[in-house]
């Protein structure tokens, strides 16, 4: 069977394809911007070589383009000095930055904290992240209790446990992984507030929060 297929829309027109097999492969072809033609799919019958996908045995082509969009983000969120309780909110509410498109889904896939104290502060345990799609409407302020009001509900967007700071000399830090959480934003934005686990007397420091996304 020879390559190429012949269609008639009316009059006669030839399709590029190529024989693997008994089957015609057509080819996906994309023109530069200097009108030359990038062939996808044209190469040899085999397994996938060179990290180009096979396309039914079809391989060496050109790989089709992939955008990704990324975002990396870091918030300071600055404790005040009035001892916390377990579930009191670090640094009241904040803006987490742009981290997707406007309105559009995306994935959380992690988050970083990193605190700037030499020694783990007594009674200091874990953290948790409480996340929106706009600014909370509560307004909650640094060492008051986390909660969510009826006001807050439609905007909530769920939350991510961080885990406990390791010391690290002058740095105290944790991250989590592997999140994959899929929340949809309002507009480019994230909200939300930092919320201690454990009871402690804070010093005025850093919070530093990074979240990294990636669109769906």
């Amino acid at each position: 069977m020879a390559n190429n297929i012949d269609v008639t829309p009316g009059t006669g027109k030839t399709v590029k394809t190529t024989e693997v097999g008994g089957f015609q492969i057509q080819h996906i072809v994309n023109s530069t911007a200097a009108g030359v033609e990038v062939d996808f799919t044209s190469g040899t019958a085999g397994s996938p070589a060179g990290g180009v996908a096979s396309v039914q045995g079809v391989t060496g082509g050109t790989p089709l383009p992939v955008t990704s969009l990324g975002y990396d983000v870091a918030t300071v969120c600055t404790s005040g000095t009035t001892a916390y309780v377990a579930t009191d909110v670090v640094g009241g509410a904040k803006d987490f930055g742009a981290l997707g498109p406007s309105g559009k889904t995306i994935m959380i896939t992690s988050v970083q904290l990193m605190i700037n104290l030499t020694a783990i502060t007594s009674g200091m345990t874990s953290f948790v992240l409480y996340l929106f799609n706009v600014t909370p409407p509560s307004a909650i302020a640094d060492s008051s209790p986390f909660t969510l009001p009826s006001g807050d509900q439609a905007s909530y967007l769920g939350s991510i446990a961080l885990g406990s700071p390791v010391d690290l000399g002058d740095t105290l830090y944790c991250e989590v992984n592997s999140v994959n959480k899929q929340v949809k934003l309002s507009g480019t934005n994230l909200f939300g507030y930092l919320v201690t686990n454990g009871a402690y007397t804070p010093t005025a420091v850093a919070y530093t929060v990074t979240i990294h996304t990636v669109a769906v």
